[in-house]
């Protein structure tokens, strides 16, 4: 279900999961009355309309919720683990067998107001015993009963007590190889991965403090370091290389955005008489001094770059994208024209655009349209996105919600 509220969009019945595809057949969720099923790109409904909420597949399985309580289905609709859980958590995990190393899923429940955890075959391999169980880093478990801890380890497929229900805390020192422990009277017990107590904990610690311990690089000539100066109500910069002071950048500017940008990107942003410009760290004026706001976009560092630096920009009250041509930093070029009413970053290459009363999405890392301005909503905190599968989650000038892919090839998900 969508609603919206004063001008927010809440997703209320998709949960976001990261899908992965194999060879089957993509599945999509599609809702029929006030229940959610699956269908396939066509809109073709494959799983029956019969859930209150469901997850994207992610490895062929998806999560389900029925009468409030979760499961897993496969994408034939086989039950994997059934709905009479009150929560219902995936963990994946790789195991050796023979020369193979096979991916294995568990799935953490609460059931009853128990914790425990069941394999693919809805078996129990941990019983539903515990008060809470967290995973931790690597293969361990934090337990909880009758307000005490312990810590359990998954080896392979099976789960070993290695720390007793005995301590008022457990935490584990992945870096250091420890598991410290809180006892009842206030002390404290110290364990190594194997659950093994540590007889004499201030050795261990003296033994392991260097040993994984490298020394810092100390060439300070590897990276030019910029400060700020001011001069008579004026602000410029002061280039250092190495130990010493460089050479000065003669520019002087009412007020700069962010030296942050000098290190990493070899430009600034400054304001010169109230409007923004670009100029580089040899005080080249890269964008003139024409703009209400500037803001520089990053793109994927995978994707292809014909412009240097881009940038949103407002001027005249309207928002726009422009950019510098490589090879040729002094030419711009205005990618989406000032017509537009916000820019919103969307995720790490796109943007929605909004222009009087409609939304697009653009793609500022190939630099072209996803999706024409057509539509009356883009839910702007949903994106499913995998490798080459980028879906947006929009509304038409009809109230319908649908899918968009990356090409603008539109996925119905209402029925």
């Amino acid at each position: 279900m969508v609603n919206i509220v004063k001008g927010l969009i809440i997703v209320s019945t998709i949960l976001v999961s990261l899908p992965l595809f194999g060879q089957n057949e993509m599945m999509i969720p599609s809702k029929k009355g006030q229940l959610w099923g699956f269908s396939d790109t066509l809109g073709v409904l494959k799983i029956p309309a019969i859930y209150d909420t469901v997850y994207f597949f992610e490895d062929g399985e998806a999560k389900v919720v029925k009468n409030k309580l979760s499961g897993y289905i496969n994408q034939q609709h086989k039950v994997i683990i059934p709905c009479s859980n009150n929560s219902c958590k995936r963990i994946q995990f790789n195991v050796q067998v023979n020369d193979l190393v096979v991916r294995k899923s568990h799935y953490l429940i609460k059931r009853n107001g128990k914790y425990g955890i069941l394999d693919h075959t809805n078996t129990l391999k941990l019983a539903l015993i515990y008060d809470h169980v967290q995973k931790l880093d690597s293969d361990f478990f934090l337990v909880k009963r009758n307000k005490l801890y312990g810590l359990i380890k998954r080896v392979n497929e099976e789960y070993k007590l290695i720390i007793p229900i005995s301590y008022l805390s457990v935490k584990t020192h992945e870096f250091d190889g420890y598991i410290a422990c809180e006892k009842t009277d206030g002390g404290m017990s110290y364990f190594d991965f194997s659950g093994k107590l540590i007889p004499d904990f201030s050795d261990f610690i003296n033994r392991n403090e260097y040993a994984t311990v490298e020394a810092a690089p100390t060439d300070f000539k590897s990276t030019p370091r910029y400060s700020i100066y001011k001069k008579e109500g004026k602000t410029g910069l002061v280039k250092y290389d190495g130990r010493k002071n460089g050479d000065t950048i003669p520019f002087l500017a009412d007020s700069i955005l962010d030296v942050s940008y000098l290190n990493q990107y070899s430009y600034l942003i400054v304001m010169k008489d109230d409007k923004w410009g670009v100029i580089s760290d040899n005080g080249l004026v890269l964008l003139e001094f024409e703009y209400d706001y500037l803001h520089y976009k990053n793109v994927s560092l995978y994707a292809s770059k014909p412009f240097d630096h881009l940038f949103s920009a407002k001027k005249a009250d309207k928002w726009g994208l422009v950019a510098n041509n490589k090879g040729n930093p002094l030419q711009t070029k205005v990618l989406i024209d000032f017509e537009c009413d916000t820019l919103i970053e969307f995720g790490r290459d796109f943007l929605i655009v909004k222009q009087q009363e409609n939304y697009g999405v653009y793609n500022k890392a190939i630099y072209q349209w996803n999706t024409t301005l057509k539509y009356k909503k883009i839910s702007p905190d949903w994106v499913y996105s995998r490798m080459d599968l980028i879906l947006f989650y929009v509304q038409t000038q009809q109230g319908d919600w649908i899918y968009v892919d990356k090409n603008g090839r539109e996925y119905y998900a209402a029925f």
